[in-house]
């Protein structure tokens, strides 16, 4: 009698002890993967991927088409893309009415312009758009 209660009290001890290193190697786990963020997720999509991007693709195009079109009509780009309404482009795009992470910016330099959209989940992104390199994604990922 006397070894089988030394023998359960033993059990209770591995088990206690495997469930607590379970714990550590869970919330080491867990920690690493908040302070990484997705970069260890293989389930995240790059930058430049995903429902966000291809909403801000989809609704930019127009735009970009507008902006040669007032370039070649006007020979420089807009100084603001509310120069392309209603002549080029009936209204200006709306991102992100399902996702509030996503929005965009129009930059002019002299001779050329960039049109950037930025959007969370998962992750900080952006994606930049110059003629003719076309997009450029980046983010923390």
């Amino acid at each position: 009698m006397n070894v089988r209660l030394g023998y359960s009290a033993l059990l209770r001890s591995i088990r206690v002890k495997l469930t607590a290193s379970m714990r550590v190697v869970a919330t080491s786990l867990a920690v690493m993967f908040c302070i990484g963020g997705c970069m260890f997720n293989p389930f995240a999509e790059p930058p430049g991927e995903g429902r966000s991007s291809n909403e801000a693709y989809r609704k930019l195009g127009p735009v970009i088409q507008a902006l040669e079109a007032y370039k070649g009509r006007n020979g420089v780009y807009p100084d603001t893309l509310q120069q392309l309404v209603p002549i080029f482009l009936n209204e200006l795009p709306v991102l992100g009415q399902d996702n509030s992470n996503l929005r965009f910016e129009y930059t002019k330099t002299e001779n050329e312009f960039s049109l950037t959209f930025f959007y969370h989940g998962p992750g900080t992104n952006a994606c930049e758009y110059k003629f003719p390199k076309g997009w450029t994604c980046y983010g923390a990922y």
